[in-house]
């Protein structure tokens, strides 16, 4: 017979491992060790306290990196994970209760005692928050503070080992860290800021599946790790725990399991009927349901201040109640140099900026809400610069396969008369979604300069460009519109009015926004069009927003604005739904 073969003694992890599983276990699982000194002192192996997440080595180690953080801001992530799962011996020393006071947070104060009401030191607090909003000044590294929060949120689920358990949620369910920012050029610097703490963070090595995405980050869990091991399995194993980042449109997030979700700027969404900041919230809140019962699903909300108005401003006015309903919502609302202290007030360059605009300046860095009546750039500069391609040129005649719609504001003796082609293309996005990509084809801008205009030979002008590109549909303002239109009409070219009052106005630019931010429209560098743009201003009124031009600018016009947002409007399908054949009910009579 031949000789039996001893049994290899066990293996303990770490001990010369060659099982595959055991290997890829092990390098998720070397970088950090098996406990770790929390702030008190302690030694801990489960889940650290977010001031250790923050400065140990083992963790983001924010010092090693030039980040130190300031005492507003240490304040302010204790009192939001206070009392949560590895959170329970934290507490608030005398420098920043201090500091709490003598910015008068009353509303934070009372929270803070009602959490402890009735409770003997070591005690479970009463309830813990689940919902931060943070309305702060300028420079106020708000963007930074929430890469701090998302990253802290991704570990906790990691620690887990097996959230899906711990959640009593289906395996293979993508588990969402949801990031949303107003536009895209605001949510990439936002996710820039969330992979360098995933990059920087040794917690994480071996856990970022594949490399980082635009928009999208992937982490391995212990059951992904486990599956990723196991040769039975037909498809590829994905990171269960995804970072997503998104703008503009809820639904394109809707589905997602999220553990938390983060609100960027959200002050600025419109209370639009396209897509209001209001919807954006709602739509997205039940994401987090799932968490709830254990404690977790957090919502963050963080902005600069606006009106006091729309969603934003009924989150901070709920965080000042003292309804039992209304507890778990912790709010700030601070000055830039309540928490940046390389700002004092008394900075040389915070005091050019106040005496510059001092009411612009009380809005942007001394988060105060805006008067009712003031005024603020439409457009932002990035959101402008973002839509803006260097491979576009001004076309002269319109592409094969391409639609066009074309959008004429025309003009009195003294005013300019402007239009805008818009071209249609249809792409596919990277969700496989079939989607429409405008851009802007060509424009023209006929000034009276002291001269009355020829409007019959602006008619034959306006007639040549519609024939030069595939024009599906043309419009003209309500003003002075009606020879024009019958002219074209009379040429065969589908000819209407569309009207610019103020909330058909609003509704137009909204929905050009919400392209721009999606990178669905697109225009080539006109120095007119791009001046016009950076000017158009909006002010808050009780009847909505309204939007119209700087008279004070050096392009103190916003006809050939008007002429994109209009055509945009057309070329995104809008203006079809007045004229698709609407149901009706026809009674047949008796069936016997």
């Amino acid at each position: 017979m031949p000789p039996s073969k001893k049994k290899a003694p066990e293996k303990k992890v770490g001990e010369g491992v060659t099982s595959p599983l055991e290997v890829l276990m092990n390098q998720a699982r070397a970088s950090v060790g098996l406990a770790v000194k929390q702030e008190d002192g302690s030694e801990f192996s489960g889940i650290v306290d977010i001031m250790t997440f923050c400065y140990h080595p083992e963790f983001l180690e924010l010092p090693k990196y030039n980040f130190n953080l300031w005492l507003g801001q240490r304040v302010i992530l204790k009192c939001f994970y206070i009392g949560t799962r590895g959170n329970e011996n934290i507490t608030l020393d005398d420098n920043e209760m201090r500091w709490i006071h003598e910015r008068q947070l009353d509303n934070v104060l009372y929270r803070l005692k009602a959490m402890r009401d009735g409770r003997n030191d070591g005690e479970a607090p009463v309830f813990t928050f689940n919902e931060l909003h943070l309305a702060l000044g300028r420079r106020a590294s708000k963007t930074i503070m929430t890469s701090i929060i998302v990253a802290y949120e991704a570990y906790k689920l990691i620690k887990l080992g097996d959230p899906y358990k711990f959640y009593n949620i289906p395996e293979d369910e993508e588990i969402a860290i949801i990031n949303v920012a107003n536009s895209g050029p605001q949510g990439q610097r936002l996710f820039s800021q969330i992979k360098n703490r995933i990059r920087n963070c040794r917690f994480f090595r071996n856990r970022v599946d594949g490399d980082a995405l635009q928009s999208e980050i992937r982490l391995l869990t212990d059951i992904d790790i486990r599956k990723r091991a196991d040769p039975k399995l037909n498809i590829s194993i994905k990171g269960s725990i995804v970072l997503v980042c998104g703008h503009s449109n809820p639904d394109t997030l809707r589905g997602y399991s999220a553990a938390a979700i983060l609100f960027d700027e959200l002050a600025f969404y419109d209370e639009n009927p396209v897509v209001s900041g209001r919807a954006f919230y709602n739509a997205l809140i039940p994401s987090v349901a799932k968490f709830a019962k254990k404690g977790d699903g957090r919502l963050v909300e963080i902005s600069t201040t606006d009106y006091p108005k729309g969603i934003f401003y009924d989150i901070h006015e709920n965080g000042h109640k003292k309804d039992a309903d209304f507890l778990r919502i912790l709010s700030f609302r601070l000055a830039t140099w309540d928490i940046n202290e390389d700002l004092p007030y008394d900075d040389p360059w915070l005091v050019a900026q106040r005496k510059r605009d001092p009411d612009a300046f009380d809005v942007e860095f001394g988060s105060m809400w805006r008067k009712s009546g003031s005024k603020r750039t439409y457009f932002s500069k990035d959101t402008i610069d973002n839509s803006v391609k260097p491979f576009l040129y001004m076309r002269t005649k319109g592409d094969a396969g391409v639609d066009y719609f074309i959008h004429v504001d025309p003009a009195s003796t003294r005013d300019n008369y402007a239009l805008a082609v818009i071209g249609r293309n249809r792409y596919v996005n990277k969700r496989g979604e079939k989607r429409i990509r405008l851009h802007l084809a060509s424009h023209r801008l006929w000034k009276p300069n002291g001269q009355p205009m020829d409007f019959a030979s602006i008619d034959r002008e306006v007639y040549e460009i519609c024939r030069s590109f595939r024009t599906m549909r043309i419009s003209y303002d309500m003003w002075n519109s009606v020879h024009s239109i019958a002219f074209l009409r009379n040429k065969q070219i589908v000819a209407e009015r569309l009207s610019f009052s103020r909330g058909g106005k609003a509704s137009y630019y909204k929905n050009l926004e919400d392209l721009m931010n999606a990178d669905e429209f697109w225009m080539y560098h006109d120095n007119h069009i791009y001046g016009e743009f950076l000017n158009l201003q909006a002010k808050s009124t009780s009847r909505g927003v309204s939007i119209d031009k700087d008279p004070k600018s050096e392009f103190p016009t916003d006809d050939l604005c008007d002429c994109i947002a209009g055509a945009s409007w057309m070329a995104s399908g809008y203006m079809m739904q007045n004229y698709l054949p609407q149901p009706v009910l026809v009674n047949f009579g008796r069936v016997f």
